[in-house]
């Protein structure tokens, strides 16, 4: 009887978790305007109705993203040109969990071809978000090297920190041995911290057998070999 009682409380709370998923997943998809929804589709025509119209193309839907952050990741480039053209603001953070700015929310996605327009457009490629995440941090830390080698072309610093955490510090979180590389490429002076994160990331390799880069991390040497680097996952 305990066991199935206790059986019964585990699947209530599953149950529970699940709808509060399901709600907040209604949430992001809901908008106080059509100017979002337009965004999301690539319906260029009505974005620029509303825009004509006065609407605030900066307004954040009950999700606390904008137009132009649902636009970015949805890799929709003509919502974004059509927003961008009729003045929307490309650097603001947004009103959700993270406070990113559109090119935040285009790396998150993977999508690529909305990274290179936004930073054609002249979109602050060193703009942190809310809790101090630039663009670049953000790439390596979603083990994404195409993006982060782009945001490295186009001038972002790779010397950048975020309190005690450098950029090595998220490419090792992000356990891409391409983004560690393209860093250490970079900015080859950077060490590994002794901040919790870093320490828990080097615990994390030393875990699956990486010992070979931890030595080679470790030694700081000018640059790190293929082989050195060759076994973090990807």
């Amino acid at each position: 009887m305990v066991r199935w009682l206790g059986w019964a409380l585990l699947c209530g709370v599953f149950l529970a978790g699940a709808a509060l998923i399901s709600l907040q997943l209604l949430k992001m998809m809901s908008t106080p305007n059509g100017l979002a929804r337009a965004a999301f589709r690539g319906d260029t025509t009505t974005i620029r109705s509303l825009a004509h119209s006065g609407v605030n193309l900066n307004g954040a839907s009950t999700s606390g993203f904008t137009a132009l952050d649902w636009a970015a990741r949805e890799g929709r480039i003509a919502s974004i040109d059509a927003l961008l053209d009729a003045g929307a603001d490309p650097d603001i953070l947004d009103d959700g969990p993270n406070g990113w700015t559109a090119l935040h929310h285009a790396i998150h996605r993977d999508q690529t071809a909305a990274l290179e327009d936004l930073l054609d457009r002249g979109a602050d490629f060193e703009q942190a978000s809310r809790y101090g995440e630039t663009p670049l941090m953000l790439a390596a830390e979603e083990g994404q090297p195409r993006l982060v080698q782009l945001l490295l072309a186009a001038g972002a610093d790779p010397r950048v920190t975020n309190g005690d955490r450098s950029l090595l510090s998220y490419a090792l979180r992000g356990g891409n041995a391409a983004c560690v590389r393209a860093v250490r490429k970079a900015a080859p002076e950077i060490r590994v911290g002794s901040n919790i994160v870093d320490r828990l990331a080097q615990f994390t390799l030393r875990l699956r057998g990486h010992r070979a880069m931890l030595r080679a991390l470790a030694s700081n040497p000018p640059a790190l070999s293929s082989k050195a680097l060759g076994g973090v996952a990807q």
